[in-house]
């Protein structure tokens, strides 16, 4: 059994209802408020993050031309939030009073089990519990993200109390801040101490976290982080989210299990970052050359000009007797998107069946309403997360979701409860051994399979098993098909 006593004394009486304030309000309100955790501090987002889109123009569904559109943008950094009669809408008590830590004490207590045995994990989550103020009608959003997270793994942890495993969880607030990071690090033994660091959200603390475990020799897991560049040469770096170069070759080899080199055009825009795109694919198609054919892939490169799309032409691509497949990594400017597509669906009228593969993000767009492109064109996409709300053993988690916390669990929750599920038994059943055999222990759950592997960021120069390899990476990518007006797991 675990419970969640108080290492510190609380504050005041109304503080100590911090944490059911959070997860109620995030909990109740409009669902339309969560979407991907945005940037706060406003810095560009590393050429590996799915980022955000914000299209500068938009396109006259009727004459195909680029039409310049005036946004009015501001950026949400609260949620409102009214106060509600503790009589008519009693707290949720599944949580349980004696687990709402302090926001004021300055540190979050943790969860321990009563037998103080077993894995010991320390989780580090922007609960953002400063920015919190009972007096206060308005609620960071950066905590939803970590509330949601948490909500995972707490069914995580009675599902394996009910299989007789014990740990030890530290929660700790990260606050969203390197200072916060820092501190917390080189004051709290109990990070030395885990067994498992994981955590936290932002890439700038995941640096620090991911040095510290480095250093000390403890295995840090990234639930969230999609970026390459995190750390380098750290054999105790776990990467669940699978980077940019495991989605391109996943692509890569969905495509040519399917179809030739010469059916294949890869589409960009004249753009560093999304030209760096190309060799992803081009690499991966290598593991297909053979002493007969080791042709490259196809590249067309348009100009990064919005005024130039109407130009775009696809036409010298096709082939009236081929299927021919347009792969497009480009997802920050939806309005270069819909303008291929359309060029696309133009010019293949009488010439050719085609396909076109593009990245997560265009489940996302919300400027491309003609999802007609999506069926006509046979849109494919790559994406860490897919949940089959059919399937029985998701819509029991819906379920049960439901009943603890009044919402339908978001992918943050699905992540939370199957991260603690995983690497908790691993601990349990390999011990400390159990970074070492990692790569060996695939599992497929409620939205992936786990399919981690040793990635190398230079030539092998020894063979000491912590110098041999960068990280570890989840590699498994699903695609996805646009078919009956939604995105599904592919079946050609």
């Amino acid at each position: 059994m675990i419970s969640a006593p108080n290492r510190l004394p609380r504050s005041n009486g109304n503080s100590t209802l911090w944490l059911f304030v959070l997860i109620s309000s995030l909990l109740f309100a409009s669902c339309e408020l969560f979407k991907k955790l945005p940037d706060n501090q406003g810095t560009r987002p590393n050429e590996d993050d799915l980022g955000e889109i914000q299209p500068p123009t938009k396109v006259d569904p009727e004459t195909g031309e680029l039409l310049p559109v005036t946004v009015l943008v501001e950026k949400m950094d609260t949620i409102k939030w009214k106060e509600l009669s503790t009589d008519r809408f009693p707290p949720i008590t599944s949580l349980g009073d004696d687990q709402l830590p302090d926001p004021l004490s300055g540190d979050l207590p943790g969860l321990t089990p009563l037998s103080g045995k077993g894995p010991h994990i320390a989780m580090l989550l922007p609960f953002m519990s400063d920015r919190y103020s009972a007096s206060s009608p308005n609620f960071y959003e950066t905590s939803k993200w970590a509330i949601h997270f948490y909500c995972g793994v707490k069914l995580a942890i009675e599902d394996l109390e009910k299989e007789g495993i014990s740990f030890q969880l530290d929660l700790f607030d990260s606050k969203a801040s390197e200072d916060e990071v820092s501190r917390l690090l080189s004051t709290d033994s109990r990070f030395q101490q885990a067994d498992l660091i994981i955590g936290p959200y932002r890439s700038t603390n995941l640096k620090l976290v991911a040095e510290f475990g480095k250093r000390y020799e403890v295995p840090i897991v990234s639930p969230y982080s999609a970026a390459s560049g995190i750390s380098s040469e750290n054999p105790y770096f776990i990467q669940v989210n699978p980077s940019l170069k495991a989605h391109c070759t996943a692509i890569t080899n969905h495509v040519r299990e399917r179809y030739s080199a010469d059916q294949v055009v890869l589409v960009v825009r004249n753009q560093p970052d999304e030209l760096s795109r190309l060799q992803y694919f081009q690499d991966a198609n290598r593991a297909f050359f053979t002493y007969a054919d080791t042709a490259r892939l196809q590249e067309y490169i348009v100009s990064d000009n919005s005024a130039d799309y109407n130009t775009i032409d696809v036409t010298p691509y096709l082939q009236s007797d081929k299927k021919m497949v347009f792969i497009i990594p480009s997802w920050a400017n939806e309005s270069f998107v819909y303008s291929l597509l359309r060029k696309i669906k133009l010019a293949k009228t009488n010439l050719s069946e085609v396909v076109v593969y593009g990245m997560p993000r265009w489940m996302e767009f919300e400027q491309i309403m003609d999802y007609d492109l999506y069926e006509d064109l046979d849109v494919h996409v790559s994406s860490s997360f897919y949940s089959d709300d059919f399937d029985e053993s998701v819509k029991a988690f819906n379920r049960r979701y439901f009943g603890a916390f009044g919402e339908l669990p978001l992918e943050e929750a699905f992540v939370g409860y199957e991260v603690v599920r995983y690497f908790v038994h691993q601990i349990k059943e390999e011990g400390d051994k159990f970074l070492e055999r990692l790569d060996s222990k695939d599992a497929t759950n409620l939205y992936t399979t786990y399919q981690f592997r040793k990635i190398v960021d230079m030539p092998m120069v020894s063979d000491d098993f912590r110098r041999r390899f960068g990280r570890y990476e989840n590699e498994y990518v699903h695609i996805l098909e646009f078919k009956d007006y939604y995105f599904q797991p592919a079946t050609d």
